[in-house]
C-alpha cells in the first residue's frame, strides 16, 4: 500500500482517537460537576491510588505487603461505593470511557487481541483502492430503515410469475439476508443472486447486509461489474495502473470476507473478460471452502436474461452456489418521490 495513504489513515487513527478521549474527559469533567458526591469518590479513589504506589516504592517488600493489602481492600470498598452510587443515579460506568468506533481495535488500526491490522484498517484500504466513496450511505441504509409498507401486499402473477404478493416476497428476501449474515462462517450457506427490475430495493439490502458484516468486522468490497472488470484488466495488462491498486490489493479482492458485484450482465464480455469474472468467481468459492468469504452478485436483468448473457462455465458456478432472490414490485423510488 503506498506509503502516503498509509501515514494519512494512520494519522487519522490516531485523531479519532484523540478525539474519543477527549470527549471521555469532557463527559467525566461534566458528571463530577453535576455529581459532587461521585468527585468525591473519584478523589478518594485517586488519593488511595497514589498512596499504594508512593508506599510500595519506599518500603521493603515485607512491609508493602501488608500495606498493600489494606489499601487494596480499601480500594475496594471505594469502588464499590462508587458502583452502588452510579446504580442510584442510573449512570452507566462506560460513561467514563473512551467511545471508540472500533471495538475491536480501540481506533488504534490494529487488533487488541492478535496486533495484526484491524478489519477497520483493511477496509479503509479497500475502499481507498477500489474508490468506493459512498459507505456513508450505509448510515441511512440498514435493516433500521427497512420498510415493506412500500410493496404491494396483493398478488398479481400475471405481472409477476408469482403466487406471492411483492409484500411477502420482500420479506422473505429480509429473512434470507438476515440468514446470509448470521450464517456467514458456513462454508454450507450459500451466496446470494439478487434479480430483478432497478428500483425494488436489491441496492438497499446489499447496503444492509454490508453495513450489519462491517459492524461485525468484516471487509467488503463492493463494485460495479464493469469498473472491477475494468481495474481487473488493467491491472493484468499493466495499463493505467490505479495510484493504489497493486498485488496486495488484487488479492484482497479475491480474499475479502465479502464481495458484491453489482449492475452483473450490462456490458458485452469478450473471451478474456469472460476469464477473469469466472475466475473471481472460481477463486472465492475455492476460497471459501478455507475461509469465510462471500459474494453476493446483483443485476437488473432476468434469470433468462442472465443465462444468455454468460457462458456454461459461469452459470454453473451460479447454479450450484448461489441462492436466488428475485425482487419484484413497483419502482420505490417513484413511490419515495410522491
Amino acid at each position: 500500500m503506498n506509503h502516503i495513504v498509509s501515514s494519512s489513515l494512520i494519522y487519522e487513527y490516531e485523531k479519532k482517537r484523540s478525539k474519543a478521549v477527549a470527549e471521555c474527559e469532557k463527559r467525566t469533567l461534566e458528571l463530577m460537576e453535576t455529581y459532587p458526591s461521585l468527585k468525591a469518590i473519584e478523589n478518594q479513589i485517586r488519593e488511595v491510588g497514589l498512596s499504594i504506589s508512593k508506599k510500595i516504592l519506599s518500603l521493603g517488600s515485607d512491609s508493602s505487603h501488608e500495606l498493600s493489602i489494606n489499601l487494596t481492600k480499601q480500594m475496594q470498598e471505594l469502588k464499590q461505593k462508587r458502583e452502588r452510587l452510579l446504580q442510584s443515579l442510573h449512570i452507566s460506568p462506560s460513561e467514563f470511557l473512551p467511545k471508540y468506533e472500533c471495538l475491536y481495535c480501540d481506533d488504534t488500526g490494529f487488533s487488541k487481541d492478535s496486533g495484526e491490522a484491524c478489519s477497520c484498517y483493511k477496509q479503509v484500504l479497500l475502499s481507498t483502492a477500489y474508490r468506493q466513496s459512498g459507505l456513508e450511505i450505509l448510515y441511512k441504509e440498514n435493516f433500521q430503515a427497512f420498510n415493506p409498507d412500500y410493496y404491494s401486499d396483493k398478488p398479481n402473477p400475471e405481472v409477476y410469475s408469482s403466487n406471492l404478493s411483492p409484500r411477502e416476497n420482500i420479506l422473505m428476501i429480509k429473512e434470507r439476508c438476515l440468514s446470509f449474515i448470521e450464517n456467514f462462517e458456513s462454508p454450507e450457506d450459500k451466496n446470494l443472486l439478487f434479480t430483478g427490475e432497478p428500483g425494488i430495493g436489491k441496492t438497499f439490502l446489499s447496503n444492509c447486509i454490508t453495513r450489519e458484516l462491517l459492524n461485525n468486522g468484516r471487509t467488503v468490497i463492493y463494485q460495479t461489474e464493469p469498473i472491477l472488470l475494468d481495474i481487473i484488466m488493467n491491472y493484468k495488462m499493466r495499463f493505467e495502473k490505479p495510484q493504489y491498486f497493486n498485488d496486495e490489493m488484487y488479492t484482497a479482492l479475491l480474499e475479502a470476507d465479502l464481495l458484491i458485484i453489482d449492475d452483473l450482465g450490462t456490458e458485452s464480455l469478450n473471451s478474456s473478460r469472460f476469464s477473469e469474472l469466472f475466475n473471481i468467481l472460481n477463486s472465492r468459492l475455492l476460497t471459501q471452502e478455507n475461509r469465510k468469504t462471500k459474494t453476493i452478485l446483483s443485476t437488473n436483468l432476468s434469470l433468462e436474461q442472465l443465462w444468455k448473457h454468460y457462458d456454461d462455465r459461469i452459470i454453473s458456478r451460479v447454479m450450484g452456489n448461489f441462492d436466488i432472490c428475485r425482487f419484484f414490485g413497483d419502482d420505490i423510488r417513484i413511490k419515495q418521490k410522491r
